[in-house]
């Protein structure tokens, strides 16, 4: 999978849209950073980040830009921005430092297994269902500790929705792994 990452790679269009989502970051913190002064910059910026998480992977296939460093750069595009915004809510926004740490934990578990079934196994575990809900839940979460004083006790509901999600995706990669993992000793 990535065997053959080339620098010339960088230029494609859904890889400079994945850069983009992490050179963007540290402003959206600071908009977040400065409350309800940044709050639309903010939004603005962060709309861009979850479009562009769609819109990479979309363009990348429509354009037959699908790149070893694409399949490398998007998925860390995603795990920094989710790290680093969530870091900025649990700052300037109250955001649970449990589930931050609940998000930390779960990337690294996610990472470390693709990387282990990649080297060791040569198996590459695509995005699923389960896990693209999961992202459309936390961009929720992210929108609504945006407005956290003003939408009651959504926030705290789309937490929880996002971890249930969150395992239910983590067991469905693991099922689909193992099942992977038994096909190749068959």
């Amino acid at each position: 999978m990535f065997g053959s990452v080339k620098l010339k790679d960088l230029v494609l269009i859904p890889n400079l849209i994945s850069l983009s989502r992490i050179l963007l970051l540290p402003f959206a913190v600071y908009f977040l950073s400065i409350g309800d002064e940044g709050l639309w910059e903010c939004v603005i910026l962060v709309s861009f980040i979850v479009f562009s998480d769609f819109l990479d992977g979309f363009l990348s296939r429509q354009l037959n830009q699908v790149s070893d460093l694409g399949k490398l750069l998007d998925p860390l595009a995603d795990k920094i921005v989710i790290a680093g915004f969530s870091l900025g809510l649990v700052l300037y926004r109250d955001f649970p430092l449990w589930f931050f740490v609940f998000l930390v934990i779960r990337d690294l578990i996610l990472m470390g297994g693709g990387n282990w079934l990649y080297r060791a196994k040569g198996i590459v575990v695509m995005a699923n269902f389960w896990g693209k809900a999961t992202t459309v839940a936390l961009a929720c979460v992210a929108f609504l500790y945006l407005f956290k004083d003003r939408v009651g006790y959504l926030p705290i509901i789309f937490i929880y929705l996002s971890m249930a999600l969150s395992i239910v995706s983590l067991i469905v990669y693991t099922t689909e792994s193992l099942a992977k993992i038994k096909g190749l000793r068959n």
